[in-house]
């Protein structure tokens, strides 16, 4: 342990003696990222030290950490969609396996906060106008796409924004726990069909996250991606209730005597 946590001749003692790590600044400016997120990658980064790799067990982590294990997968997929971490299965000689995390030293170009004022035009050659044009259509195209690409991000946390409120105003409070459970089934599906799930359970007078919850899930396990998907499987269903009530329609018979049976 002495040598392990000795850098450049520094005996480290007290709580770093049981060891430490680093944390980069990128991540911990990633907006991207839930503090459970963050949480979870300074917890690994203690175990992995210099090495960059740590080989904590998911119970443990969970148990440390005081969060379910569900939670816990929930906000680790973060950090592995962001390409901060990798897993790896480890078979070990008793049969078993263990997760090995890795901590990247660099993420893909196009996950980085990264501005485009950080491309430098002025080392391209004065008389090499062909290439100066090329470089600058580019930038105006990159400009262009990360401006659509707020614009968007924009639209996205007006409707976020718009479902807490329709929560809060037709459900309740708002906790921590429901809006953690939000968030959740937003990435599980999107913006609109959680707004329409909520709509649902007003009009069921089921006002609950869960019965919330579990409308996305069916409207996931029925492949419906969209409000059109929605309405195109709502007139499908309503089609055939249509047809099966026609086929099971018997007129009355009626007999010579007049009676109707």
């Amino acid at each position: 342990m002495a040598e392990q946590n000795e850098i450049q001749g520094v005996q480290h003692e007290g709580i770093l003696e049981k060891g430490y790590g680093l944390i980069p600044q990128l991540l911990t400016r990633d907006k991207s990222l839930s503090i459970e997120a963050k949480a979870i990658y300074a917890y690994l980064a203690a175990f992995a030290g210099t090495t960059q790799k740590a080989f904590p067990g998911v119970k443990l982590i969970c148990d440390e950490l005081n969060i379910s294990e569900n939670r816990y997968l929930k906000h680790r997929k973060q950090l592995l969609d962001r390409g901060y971490i990798e897993i790896k299965r480890k078979r070990l000689e008793n049969g078993f396996s263990k997760n090995i995390y890795s901590l990247k030293q660099s993420i893909p170009v196009h996950l980085q906060n990264v501005g485009i004022g950080n491309v430098g035009i002025g080392n391209v050659g004065i008389g090499n106008e062909g290439t100066k044009s090329n470089i600058f259509k580019s930038n105006i195209s990159k400009s262009n796409s990360i401006q659509k690409q707020q614009l968007q991000k924009e639209d996205r946390s007006s409707l976020s924004s718009q479902i807490f409120k329709f929560y809060e105003n037709e459900f309740g409070p708002l906790s921590p726990y429901i809006s953690e459970e939000i968030d959740y089934m937003i990435k599980e599906s999107n913006e609109e069909l959680v707004l329409e799930a909520l709509k649902i359970s007003v009009l069921a007078n089921k006002r609950t996250i869960k019965y919330a919850a579990a409308i996305v899930r069916n409207w996931n396990n029925e492949n419906i991606k969209t409000v059109s998907d929605l309405k195109a499987n709502e007139n499908k269903k309503g089609r055939e209730r249509n047809e099966s009530n026609s086929a099971s329609y018997e007129p009355t018979k009626k007999y010579d005597d007049g009676v109707n049976f």
